[in-house]
């Protein structure tokens, strides 16, 4: 799994890769390649009390996907 950190050299181009037209500056991204890290993620959320926000690339190029946090 990739984390990206708003002090990371590639953060502003990440947080593109998501929807150009919205802008959204998440505490940090993690780009997720498995299950194991959908649950190291999920499970790094929980600790640090962040909100969780899911992004699928294959839905956000068909206009499916709006990045909001869970409530």
């Amino acid at each position: 799994m990739k984390w990206v950190r708003p002090d990371d050299v590639d953060y502003d181009a990440t947080c593109a890769l998501f929807n150009a037209m919205i802008a959204r500056r998440p505490a940090v991204i993690a780009a997720c390649a498995s299950a194991d890290d959908v649950r190291e993620a999920l499970a790094y959320a929980r600790q640090h009390s962040l909100a969780v926000a899911v992004f699928d690339p294959d839905n956000v190029f068909r206009g499916n996907q709006n990045i909001e946090p869970a409530a």
